[in-house]
């Protein structure tokens, strides 16, 4: 896969979950935007490159946060992604066939979450 290619899947995810924090409810209220954008940066990163370091030193320098501040964040968006893969629990359908258009190349039909963890 070229790294340009990687790039635009990654911010595919990435755009996806911060749509998803908006629209979840109170749970990510008690989150800054930055904060819910610093982690959905990671977890994007996670699903899309789970052999390369989540966090690095460039992303802390320009975020201002630190992983250990966005870990619990990220653990929300990701129990919010695991969700959205059952259509039993899936409460907001029209985000995820948002995605699975080819504009935003199919990013959700590739089913990369049940693997995902946060190191």
């Amino acid at each position: 896969i070229s790294n340009h290619y990687r790039v635009y899947i990654t911010r595919h995810y990435f755009q996806y979950l911060c749509n998803r924090s908006l629209i979840a409810g109170d749970k990510f209220l008690n989150y800054k935007p930055s904060h819910v954008t610093a982690a959905a940066i990671g977890l994007s990163r996670a699903l899309q490159r789970p052999s390369e370091p989540v966090w690095t030193p460039t992303l802390s320098h320009y975020t201002k946060y630190t992983y250990p501040e966005i870990k619990e964040c990220m653990s929300d968006l990701l129990q919010l992604y695991k969700c959205d893969f059952n259509s039993e629990t899936r409460r907001f359908g029209a985000v995820w066939n948002k995605y699975n258009l080819p504009r935003y190349m199919f990013v959700l039909k590739k089913k990369k979450v049940p693997t995902a963890t946060l190191r």
